[in-house]
């Protein structure tokens, strides 16, 4: 299959007129990302075609980046579907993306904490510890007895 695609960011805004900024710049990050993998020049996505590939492609990256990898594929598909020419690729690449996504739905529904989220997830006592230290420095600087206070110091009393 050969697919060119010179300007990303028309072809899209086109099809999604209500998309933001930020969600285009995002799928065209994504869509950069998998055609450098395949080695390809600005605008070929030729290799689309080839859902269980491109699947291989990704197999490495977290479930969540490939989801939204495969989202991306998707609105760009879409945008180019004038003719339904995609629509069995499209509904392909859907099927596996709507996978992850049930799997997202499952983790989050299970409460469970990934090894990936892990990593921004302090201990209680961390916490309570800078508690403490914020309760008091609002002693020690007498804060709640005070008239006028800055910003600062009054964002302070409220946490």
């Amino acid at each position: 299959m050969k697919l060119k695609v010179e300007n990303m960011t028309e072809v899209i805004k086109k099809s999604r007129p209500n998309l933001k900024e930020n969600s285009i710049k995002q799928y065209e990050a994504h869509l950069r990302k998998l055609r450098n993998i395949y080695g390809k020049e600005d605008g070929d996505y030729g290799f689309l075609s080839d859902v269980d590939d491109v699947i291989d492609k990704l197999k490495e990256k977290h479930y969540t980046s490939q989801r939204n990898t495969l989202n991306a594929i998707i609105i760009l598909l879409l945008a180019l579907n004038h003719d339904k020419k995609y629509d069995e690729l499209i509904e392909e690449y859907q099927k596996r993306r709507d996978k992850l996504n049930d799997k997202y739905v499952e983790d989050q529904e299970s409460g469970k904490i990934s090894d990936k989220q892990k990593e921004n997830f302090v201990d209680i006592s961390e916490v309570n510890k800078m508690i403490n230290q914020m309760g008091q420095e609002i002693k020690d600087k007498k804060l709640k007895k005070k008239k006028n206070l800055k910003e600062k110091k009054k964002n302070l009393i409220r946490v």
